[in-house]
């Protein structure tokens, strides 16, 4: 039945994971949280056709667990402590999967702007759901003229055929003094399999890219120019952490 569920999120982009427990996060998911995220969810799978993965609110729920939205706060609570302003200021998310991100950014901040991209058409229906008030796009960041202030990138390199590309597409999109908030798994964890490349070429359902702590910085160093600031550390699930301002 795993093997099943995996297989079928898989599908639309969408990956259960398992992270390490022993490895805890500082914010937990209130009630009110998992009552919004459960009733939108719902509202979601009675759109799909009967028919479509996606009509299964267990399979979604599973998807976008309590530790996957926990893992989203402390997201934002490192970029928090980073003093990475997002009130105000133009927020992208590349690869924004079910638009959770944009969400709570939405919540907690007060941002002139949220966008959304990701190629999944499927699930950017989701995204709208869960930021109505922000633009969801089908289309890359790139065929976009539009600067951002902060622009999000979490587990979306280690599916990229060209990583190094992706980060630089990424970096131009930024506002001259935009900063680039990225996660990707620990590559020594990560059991992914690559599975099908998407139909664009540009990516994998599965992960192809493995970064070790050691490895992330010295691929970020190789791939930004010698005067971006590059902040790396690992976030309390694992994954590597960057913050590179331009």
């Amino acid at each position: 039945m795993k093997n099943l569920l995996k297989k079928v999120l898989r599908v639309v982009g969408l990956e259960v994971r398992r992270v390490p427990r022993s490895r805890l996060f500082s914010t937990s998911v209130s009630s009110s949280e998992r009552s919004t995220v459960s009733q939108t969810l719902r509202r979601f799978a009675d759109t799909q056709p009967p028919e479509s993965s996606l009509s299964n609110f267990k399979q979604l729920r599973a998807y976008l667990s309590d530790y996957r939205i926990s893992f989203f706060h402390e997201l934002l609570n490192i970029t928090n402590n980073l003093d990475i302003a997002l009130s105000n200021h133009r927020i992208a998310d590349v690869g924004c999967g079910t638009g959770y991100l944009l969400h709570l950014i939405e919540k907690t901040s007060s941002p002139s702007g949220l966008t959304g991209f990701d190629t999944s058409t499927e699930t950017n229906q989701l995204a709208r759901m869960f930021c109505p008030s922000g633009t969801i796009q089908d289309s890359p960041l790139e065929a976009v003229e539009e600067k951002f202030d902060v622009i999000f990138c979490t587990e979306v390199l280690e599916h990229m055929t060209n990583p190094t590309a992706a980060l630089t597409s990424m970096l131009q999109c930024l506002s001259e003094t935009g900063v680039l908030i990225l996660t990707v798994p620990d590559g020594r964890q990560d059991q992914q399999t690559p599975g099908q490349m998407r139909e664009d070429g540009s990516a994998y359902w599965g992960h192809v890219n493995f970064w070790s702590p050691e490895s992330w910085p010295q691929f970020l160093q190789q791939s930004v120019d010698g005067h971006n600031k590059i902040h790396t550390c690992t976030l309390p699930s694992g994954e590597n952490f960057a913050a590179i301002w331009r």
